[in-house]
């Protein structure tokens, strides 16, 4: 059996087409646990209709609005089956998905099993993503590095049920970005990982309505603290010391590369104090982090400017500004040649 969690939260629109995707399973063995987390929409009512429609589907209420951490979370509690799997509820999912999944799982006794999915844009435009492909076996440190910047995802895999509670890895709850904090960890965590190749996921790209892509929302910092709790969770398991390097580098990133490159992309004026306490907080946190050979990775340009922030942030936020000044007249001269 597997039991199949859905946080729900003002996805009126998509609702349906994800539910529809799940009762269309060709694993008869299977519950669907949709949490409301106080959606202020109509999904309520859509999930009363399903789930007198259909014994599988199971809806939890939650007292108060807990984000997808916290639905999730009650949804791992309450599930029935030995595995579990996650779908965001406005994607949706092909009918051989948990099928595939769970006799894998089952063939190969693994803690996990993955797979590559689709970013769907609208129906003439689905577009195929492909993860690295995992060494076979056991844990290896060759397997364990791919999964540090592999672009591995939650939503692709089934996962044991028994993962979360023997190594404490719940998701953090009232915050976004709660992944961030869990998904690395549990999947080093894992001795077996199975990867199939044939993508069932539908991740939807069309709509700016997901937390991932909002503009000017100063959530977006929640990140911060969730990448705070990867590096305690990898210390506490004990992966830091083995994957110093991969570690470091995937903190760096989440906390401090992408955390100031998207003040200058997501908001319409870059916030200056946040990103004065981003610096700050680097500099305590990982005071050599320009050494690690990861973030060493990242584009010379990105380099730069985030080290001008470092020597001179009212410097680097005039740059910038000019820089964008600039493109725009660009643009507006290439619209006048047409």
């Amino acid at each position: 059996m597997v039991s199949v969690i859905v946080p729900v939260y003002n996805v009126e629109k998509y609702l349906p087409q994800c539910l529809d995707s799940l009762l269309a399973q060709t694993l008869e063995q299977i519950e669907i646990i949709c949490v409301d987390d106080c959606s202020p929409d109509n999904s309520k009512s859509v999930l009363e209709a399903y789930a007198r429609r259909d014994p599988r589907i199971r809806v939890i209420r939650l007292p108060e609005n807990r984000r997808q951490g916290g639905a999730r979370n009650a949804g791992i509690r309450a599930a029935r089956a030995e595995h579990v799997g996650f779908v965001d509820s406005d994607d949706f999912v092909s009918p051989l998905m948990y099928e595939c999944l769970w006799k894998a799982a089952l063939a190969s006794q693994a803690d996990i099993v993955t797979n590559d999915y689709f970013c769907y844009y609208s129906e003439n435009d689905i577009r195929e993503v492909r993860l690295p492909v995992l060494p076979s076996g056991e844990r290896s440190p060759e397997r364990d590095k791919l999964l540090f910047f592999g672009g591995f995802r939650l939503w692709t895999s089934l996962f044991k049920k028994s993962m979360f509670s023997r190594y404490d890895l719940f998701f953090p709850e009232k915050t976004l970005y709660e992944d961030n904090a869990v998904l690395v960890p549990l999947f080093l965590c894992a001795g077996q990982i199975v990867q199939l190749s044939a993508p069932h996921y539908h991740y939807r790209c069309s709509d700016i309505s997901s937390t991932v892509r909002t503009f000017d929302d100063h959530s977006f910092f929640e990140r911060l603290e969730t990448a705070k709790m990867l590096f305690q969770n990898m210390k506490r398991l004990g992966f830091h010391k083995p994957y110093k390097e991969e570690t470091e580098g995937l903190f760096i990133n989440l906390f401090f590369t992408y955390s100031m490159t998207g003040c200058f992309f997501r908001f319409s004026r870059p916030p200056a104090t946040h990103m004065r306490k981003i610096l700050a907080e680097m500099h305590e946190i990982l005071p050599d982090y320009r050494k690690n050979g990861y973030y060493r990775k990242n584009p010379l340009k990105r380099r730069m400017l985030l080290r001008l922030c470092e020597l001179n942030l009212p410097a680097a936020l005039f740059a910038f500004k000019a820089m964008k000044a600039m493109s725009k007249r660009g643009n507006a001269m290439k619209r006048f040649k047409r």
